[in-house]
């Protein structure tokens, strides 16, 4: 099952449950827009912003969290990737196509890839992080 906006694609499972999100960053045209609600691993925003704008200082306080799976961004930079979404079980749910200009996150469940094009991307994953124990492959 999913939900399709303008610019952003939710991959939810049979039991409603997050499993990825895509988002069209070219699509984006709110100054400042989060796509994840505050209670996922992590928030991912897009920013449209207006030359000498500028963000007030910060910092980040830190905070005793419980992070029960390891969640991944991939940003495409260039090319393109077809992904199949697979829920908690290992059952396929999904596959999309996720290009240049485009990010996906991955709360839940697991994936793969085929690269279509010759392509450049940017993963972030949480961390720390140890293949071993963190990863199954099936």
């Amino acid at each position: 099952m999913q939900n399709d906006h303008k610019h952003k694609k939710q991959i939810i499972d049979v039991d409603g449950n997050l499993l990825a999100l895509v988002i069209d960053v070219a699509s984006t045209s709110e100054s400042k827009e989060f796509h994840t609600s505050n209670d996922l691993n992590f928030q991912i925003g897009t920013f449209n912003l207006d030359k000498g704008e500028v963000l007030q200082r910060h910092v980040h306080l830190e905070n005793s969290r419980t992070i029960n799976n390891t969640s991944e961004v991939l940003i495409v930079l260039k090319g393109s990737i077809m992904i199949e979404i697979y829920d908690s079980s290992k059952n396929f749910v999904d596959k999309v196509k996720v290009a240049s200009g485009q990010i996906i996150s991955f709360f839940q469940g697991g994936h793969s890839f085929e690269v279509l094009d010759d392509t450049k991307f940017i993963e972030i994953k949480q961390g720390p992080y140890n293949e071993f124990i963190d990863k199954e492959k099936f």
